[in-house]
């Protein structure tokens, strides 16, 4: 059963990264997958701002992208953890791995988690730390 759902953990995964371009498309316009290559570059370049752990962090989030944020067209990136049950660890984590990104970058970055389902406690938390739920490809805005 683990082994079940780490598989399908890892497909949605792969299938969120896949598929950036139409389930963000809510938040963001010109979207560009960051290859993990250039993650590590950006990460390198803000090596004073951040501790080795916090760089680390980063690069276990499951997706970075970059473009237009939607509202009002400024360059931002968005950073996504994808769990097919999204639950409190994840929004957690988006939330703090996002704060980190922003000082790598001194740009927005949007928290976001993607997944099949949502435990309620988790939506409400989303809500509170301003992370964005997306739930089979859309944006969920309740």
């Amino acid at each position: 059963e683990d082994r079940v759902g780490s598989i399908d953990g890892r497909l949605l995964e792969r299938d969120y990264f896949d598929k950036a371009y139409a389930y963000f498309d809510d938040i963001l316009r010109k979207i560009r997958v960051l290859p993990w290559s250039e993650v590590a570059d950006l990460l390198d370049q803000a090596e004073e701002r951040i501790t080795q752990k916090e760089r680390k962090q980063v690069m276990e989030a499951d997706l970075i992208l970059r473009g237009r944020r939607l509202a009002d067209k400024v360059e931002t990136y968005l950073l996504g953890e994808v769990s097919v049950d999204i639950g409190l660890e994840d929004v957690h984590r988006a939330a703090q791995r996002s704060k980190i990104f922003a000082r790598v970058t001194e740009m927005p970055v949007i928290p976001a988690v993607g997944g099949k389902s949502i435990i309620p406690e988790a939506r409400e938390l989303a809500q509170e730390l301003d992370v964005s739920v997306v739930l089979d490809g859309g944006l969920q805005t309740e």
